[in-house]
């Protein structure tokens, strides 16, 4: 089972290609909704050279499509785990999906007899070191790349970290610099896992029920 989110309809036939790709092989089936993306004479022409019966889901009867939406509300709790535990904003959606799901398909699954997708895909234990929880504080090396140029500046960049780079094709942690707005994707860093720097309080400190209101420490 395959589950693409929605794209635009330029985006939609490469996201497909790539995930052929990726799987090794082709469906004999491809169900989807009735979403313009997906009803393009390019998808049409995709699947017509691969031998690819098309098929389409009732309007507003998401069972139709049940192996599809069930991953996509597993996916959705995810996201909101994730950012109600970091206090993180809306914007942060797209990295905690992410995330959640380079997490899912490294952890072992009994339908997959205890082992993970990744296993079963690339025949090797996955590196679980990589995982950091989302959200936490992470200080950035900045090394040359530092913002003030003087030999008395700061070094580090505190940050916060949203996942791994590798479904960008980079191998790295992503962090972003609410104060230089700026997205990293590095090794250079060292992370902080007690610490959810979004918080309106520190919880290393109080209560994480803590009810008064302090404004954030980052």
């Amino acid at each position: 089972t395959m589950v693409f989110a929605h794209k635009t309809k330029d985006e939609a036939p490469t996201i497909l290609l790539k995930a052929f790709a990726q799987a090794g092989h082709v469906p004999k089936i491809l169900r989807t909704d009735s979403a313009a993306e997906y009803c393009t004479p390019s998808i049409d022409r995709i699947l017509l050279d691969r031998g690819i019966d098309k098929q389409y889901s009732n309007p507003y009867e998401q069972h139709g499509n049940a192996k599809a939406e069930t991953m996509v509300h597993a996916i959705g709790k995810g996201i909101r785990c994730q950012l109600l535990a970091a206090n993180g904003p809306p914007e942060f959606w797209a990295f905690a999906a992410i995330n959640f799901i380079d997490v899912y398909n490294r952890l072992p699954h009994a339908s997959l007899g205890g082992k993970s997708p990744w296993e079963i895909e690339k025949k090797s234990t996955p590196n679980l070191s990589w995982f950091k929880p989302f959200g936490c504080r992470v200080t950035v090396y900045l090394g040359k790349d530092r913002v003030e140029h003087h030999k008395i500046s700061p070094r580090g960049e505190p940050a916060v970290y949203l996942g791994l780079g590798f479904s960008k094709g980079m191998k790295g942690w992503l962090c972003y610099s609410p104060r230089l707005q700026r997205l990293f994707c590095t090794r250079n860093c060292i992370f902080d896992e007690t610490f959810m720097p979004l918080r309106v309080h520190d919880q290393r400190i109080r209560s994480v029920r803590d009810p008064i209101t302090r404004t954030q420490m980052l």
